[in-house]
């Protein structure tokens, strides 16, 4: 049985509130509160934002072993509540930012960097001799196989990250939830932990398959932690939720990635957040951090500036009437942002234009030109695909118009994938 590779908001009901020593920032808004009201006059909303007011003076912030951090699971370790991690290379100075500001723990996979990030990683924390007990480190891989965790995916990723195990070992992007209740599988993983290769293991999802794999997760007894798309536009997705329930239950670990969901795109002159001296940017990791079900932000911080950015909203609670805005911002906004993992693209958006475009990828590039500013490797990887691929010159206009009705989540495709294809091409 091989891995088929494909790549949120509030608090859950039967969600116990963490111990004072597991969660000590910040507040908790439910997820009724979020969801329910529709488009409260976004206008209305907004009118009482539009004078700008300089940012407010940033405080110091508190010694690194203050930063927030929860239990990973029903039994993990305690961990900072952000992560650093994304596909690019770690430099000496920004490993030692992310460990001056508390921000000690990294995530990366054998992939990322086109292989690079874990070599990156492993000369940095050499370079710094931070001890290997000082930091939570996870990364990820596509085994086709359960004996290739050991004979090959774990032994190199151990090297080229100059340690003996990893804190957190993903199966990376499954989309295949039969793996789950797999002996091989389960025995493998066992014996990846007995050996002292990984403390605890889990599985990233990016596909179609999300809600069922989760399910098969929460079943299967071996899976620690599991990293999905969650973010402020996830509010009303009530499958997802309570497939969040369901593994928060089992005791797995829940931690967040993707979670700007086109932050960008809010107008300046619509940003109030700045009033209380941090960004539109800041405030959603706050809406991710509200929700007490999920133990930890994986957020790509290639830079000292955004690390600095991101440890600071750590410590402060989002208001209620900033919360209100992202929520009904999130309603307004709905159709010019896929949220990803509802398989659409892939089933009713491509089979609706009878073409080879690549919807679901071109969109999520777009996404990391757009959100995460990543152009240089937005526009790398739109290259990458194959030119029938990426060729919306061979779309017909009125089949485009076809595939946006056809979407389950209502997009605007036609706006959208031409706006993308301008950017990227």
């Amino acid at each position: 049985m091989s891995i088929g590779a494909a790549s949120l908001q509030g608090q859950a009901t039967n969600s116990p509130d963490p111990s004072p020593t597991e969660a000590t920032r910040p507040g908790i808004i439910t997820r009724r509160g979020f969801v329910q009201g529709g488009v409260a006059a976004v206008a209305g909303v907004l009118a009482g934002c539009e004078s700008k007011q300089p940012a407010g003076p940033r405080r110091p912030l508190p010694p690194a072993d203050q930063f927030p951090r929860r239990r990973l699971g029903r039994n993990g370790p305690l961990v900072p509540i952000l992560q650093q991690g994304g596909d690019y290379t770690y430099s000496p100075r920004l490993v030692k930012r992310c460990m001056d500001l508390g921000v000690r723990s990294f995530d990366t996979a054998e992939t990322y960097a086109r292989g690079r990030s874990e070599v990156y990683i492993g000369r940095s924390l050499a370079k710094l001799r931070i001890k290997r007990e000082d930091i939570f480190l996870a990364s990820k891989g596509r085994p086709r196989r359960p004996g290739d965790i050991l004979a090959k995916h774990l032994p190199a990723s151990l090297s080229r990250l100059r340690t003996d195990y990893v804190d957190l070992w993903y199966l990376h992007e499954l989309n295949d939830p039969e793996v789950l209740g797999s002996a091989e599988w389960r025995a493998a993983v066992a014996a990846a932990k007995q050996e002292g290769k990984t403390r605890l293991f889990g599985l990233t999802c990016h596909g179609p398959r999300l809600i069922e794999v989760m399910k098969a997760a929460a079943r299967c007894g071996w899976i620690d932690a599991f990293m999905f798309r969650y973010n402020f536009r996830s509010y009303g997705d009530r499958a997802l939720h309570q497939a969040m329930d369901t593994c928060h239950r089992a005791g797995i670990g829940m931690i967040a990635m993707k979670t700007q969901a086109s932050a960008v795109s809010f107008a300046e002159r619509l940003d109030p957040f700045r009033r209380q001296g941090f960004s539109k940017h800041q405030a959603v990791l706050k809406t991710v951090w509200q929700d007490h079900r999920i133990t930890t932000i994986v957020s790509a911080m290639p830079s000292v500036r955004l690390v600095t950015e991101n440890a600071t909203a750590a410590y402060d609670r989002l208001s209620a009437a900033e919360a209100r805005l992202l929520r009904d911002y999130a309603a307004a906004t709905a159709d010019a942002y896929c949220p990803g993992g509802c398989g659409g693209c892939r089933r009713e958006c491509e089979a609706a234009l009878d073409a080879p475009l690549a919807v679901a990828d071109i969109l999520r590039f777009l996404m990391y030109h757009d959100s995460y500013g990543r152009r240089h490797d937005a526009r790398r990887l739109f290259r990458e695909l194959p030119v029938q691929r990426r060729r919306l010159v061979d779309v017909d206009p009125s089949v485009l118009a076809a595939a946006e009705r056809a979407c389950p989540r209502h997009l605007a495709l036609t706006t959208l994938l031409p706006d993308a294809v301008n950017k990227l091409g």
